[in-house]
């Protein structure tokens, strides 16, 4: 089962996949945000391509563990992508995935602040594997 995770934020998109095994997240690639129409026709390709049979969505939650304006922003969001596409979608967590993406970008030796679109794919793919390691 192939599953696909996205790290949803206001101008990019990370997005992540699992190897066909649902052992495994990869960093996939990063949407860069124009409109709600071309975002989600692109998320809807990837689904596609990919033949991802599950969605799984980073959830902002504030650090107090409650839902803010952002949480009901991806919501929103994902609401009108669920209506072109026709697979599971699971909401996890989100909190600290990007400070963890930093992390192993730096320890790979890769300036964070000069790779924003690295960034927000491998926040998707610890998202991805934290739900991945989780469902085990």
């Amino acid at each position: 089962m192939r599953r696909l995770a996205l790290d949803i934020g206001n101008k990019r998109i990370g997005v992540a996949v699992s190897d066909i095994t649902g052992l495994y997240a990869f960093p996939l690639t990063t949407i860069y945000r124009k409109n709600i129409s071309n975002d989600i026709e692109k998320l809807y390709q990837l689904i596609i391509e990919k033949e991802a049979n599950e969605l799984i969505i980073g959830l902002p939650l504030l650090l107090s563990g409650e839902e803010g304006a952002q949480v009901r922003l991806v919501k929103s969001f994902v609401n009108l992508l669920n209506k072109k596409i026709d697979i599971p979608i699971y909401y996890i967590d989100e909190r600290y995935s990007t400070v963890q993406a930093e992390d192993k970008l730096m320890n790979a030796g890769i300036r964070p602040s000069k790779n924003q679109e690295k960034i927000d794919s491998a926040a998707a793919a610890i998202i991805l594997q934290s739900y991945l390691d989780k469902i085990k």
